[in-house]
């Protein structure tokens, strides 16, 4: 009879996890953070402390310990069979460490624990050397030079595609130097954080007919039924709302409104005003990312316009509210008898046509003579140069007779197809501006509205950075008369975070005196009797060669290359 051993408190093969076969790590390195917490958020001005800790399970020979803040911004194109992805570090802040706080001998001695403190405070701006590429003004730059917003890193969605990330750490690691070679790395950590910098309220955009993605205004013609006559025309103006400004933890969310202002042109005087029925409004989030740096603001301008920096949006909207409007209260006003809309001073009424009419006459009238002069002109011209010629080059003189009305006759009708064209252009105009009444009906609307805050979406702010951008338009649809005609609108509106931690010095820089003695720890008061010694510079030694290096600014790393289901920059 064979016998088994029975294998006691073994697990399932099936249970064994592959990285429990991995040998043990030399140094298990953690960063804490003060008070923090999965959900917690940080805005500009905040600050981040707490140690790291290093645990070793055997002696580790170092040189140094680098503690930074760092962000990062990642975008993947995914169109091609090659997959094209860019990462740009942005910022890097690195945390001094006092000697005091490392081992003198520079070995970390098993079995131990160490432990690191660091302090960062969230930036309100980028340093110059983040954005060092060519933009097409100054506005752009200096929206590249703000911080930007976590993207892809919330616990909800915020409306950003897979293909995007901005994500800003704390990273700790232990490197040892190796003569002509660069350092190597022993351990490393890192540890996430949220954050939201403050963004206020920027002035409104100047929107004009090039820009593609917003409709400001738009006329609109009133009828009763389908197939009715005309009752009037209606035309619908907005202007861009204030900002809608968040708090700075993103739970909270201010409300803003739209101004409407309508203007209604009866065909005649007994018509009165339309009812306004109802309005539909949604909210659009719209992500623009590239590989490689945007020199403009991708929201403005055509849709096909790329230029240099080729981009692609993404876009996903959500409906705000749909309600019925109370009865606005119209106010009527006389036109003037001139009305300068147009490109030409026509009176209203009946002598609309006629006045177009007597106009279109005149100008073919001054266009006829003007013709008739030159032509008379050019034959005097003609009859006096042949004369001189004498009777032996009347041939010659013939054939330059024939050429010159045959370039006459060219001319002629040249100027003939371009009066018929503008002849047909102002038929055209005075069709689009029919004989309405000598009234006009306005009034305006105020349209309250606000974002979702729910737990399962996060607005970030509207910001532009080198790769990533966003932005939010609020599309209205009024519901106009009896017929519900169907007036569409598209308005840009700006997401903001309120200020919560003002600059320091109140964004005004020290002097050069006041920052040396500040930074040799004298206060103000004690700079006059320190004298000289106040602009002893507190650096005793060259860096190192390596540290030189590593304080380089933040370049772009484009790369094309197959992609995984991550970015894996770590």
């Amino acid at each position: 009879m064979l016998l088994l051993p029975i294998m006691v408190g073994l697990p399932p093969l099936y249970s064994v996890s592959r990285a429990s076969w991995d040998p043990p790590r030399p140094a298990i390195v953690e960063i804490k953070i003060d008070q923090h917490h999965q959900s917690r958020v940080y805005t500009s001005g905040s600050t981040i402390a707490g140690y790291v800790q290093i645990r070793v399970s055997r002696d580790i020979p170092f040189d140094d310990v680098d503690i930074q803040f760092t962000g990062m911004a990642a975008t993947r194109l995914e169109l091609l069979r090659s997959t094209p992805y860019c990462f740009k570090p942005f910022m890097k802040l690195r945390m001094p460490i006092r000697n005091s706080d490392l081992p003198p001998d520079r070995v970390l001695h098993a079995p131990g624990t160490y432990i690191i403190p660091f302090h960062f405070v969230v930036p309100h701006n980028l340093t110059i050397g983040a954005c060092n590429h060519h933009c097409t003004c100054q506005a752009v730059r200096e929206q590249h030079l703000r911080l930007p917003p976590s993207m892809g890193a919330w616990d909800a969605d915020d409306w950003s595609p897979d293909s995007t990330h901005i994500e800003y750490a704390i990273k700790a690691r232990i490197t040892r130097s190796v003569p002509g070679a660069s350092p190597i790395q022993l351990a490393e950590g890192h540890r996430i954080v949220k954050v939201l910098p403050s963004l206020p309220e920027d002035a409104p955009l100047a929107v004009n007919d090039d820009d593609q993605r917003y409709k400001m205004q738009k006329e609109k013609t009133v009828r009763k039924g389908l197939f009715s006559t005309k009752k009037g025309q209606v035309t619908v103006a907005s202007s861009q709302p204030s900002a809608i400004m968040l708090s700075a933890d993103g739970h909270r969310a201010s409300s803003s409104s739209v101004n409407i202002n309508l203007e209604y042109v009866p065909a005649s005087t007994g018509t009165p005003p339309p009812k306004i029925n109802s309005v539909t409004a949604k909210v659009v989030s719209t992500t623009f990312f590239s590989v490689v740096p945007m020199n403009h603001l991708p929201n403005m301008g055509s849709r096909t316009q790329r230029g240099v920096s080729p981009n692609l949006s993404y876009s996903t909207s959500k409906s705000i509210f749909s309600r019925s409007l109370d009865a606005s209260s119209w106010t009527k006003h006389d036109i003037p008898t001139l009305r300068h809309d147009s490109g030409y001073a026509s009176t209203l009424g009946d002598g609309c046509g006629a006045s177009i009419i007597e106009s279109e006459e005149r100008s073919l009238a001054d266009t006829s003579s003007s013709s008739s002069s030159s032509s008379t002109h050019s034959g005097d011209t003609d009859i006096n140069t042949s004369s001189h010629r004498g009777s032996s080059s009347s041939s010659s003189g013939s054939h330059g007779r024939g050429s010159i009305s045959k370039k006459d006759r060219k001319k002629k009708k040249q100027r003939e197809k371009k009066e018929r064209k503008e002849k047909a252009k102002r038929a055209k105009s005075a069709s689009k501006h029919p004989r309405w009444s000598p009234i006009k009906y306005t009034t305006e609307v105020e349209i309250p509205f606000t974002i979702p805050s729910r737990n399962r979406n996060v607005f970030v702010p509207s910001f532009h950075s080198c790769l990533i951008s966003r932005t939010y338009t609020l599309r209205l649809n009024l519901s106009i008369g009896p017929a519900f005609s169907a007036v569409r609108l598209s308005i840009p509106f700006q997401v903001g975070v309120e200020t919560v931690h003002d600059p320091q010095g109140g964004g005004e820089l020290p002097s050069f005196e006041t920052a040396v003695a500040e930074g040799a720890g004298i206060g103000r008061d004690d700079q006059a009797e320190a004298g000289p010694y106040a602009m002893r510079p507190r650096l005793m030694h060259t860096p190192e060669s390596n540290r030189r290096l590593d304080s380089m600014l933040p370049q772009y790393d484009f790369t094309t290359a197959h992609h995984g289901p991550g970015f894996g920059y770590y």
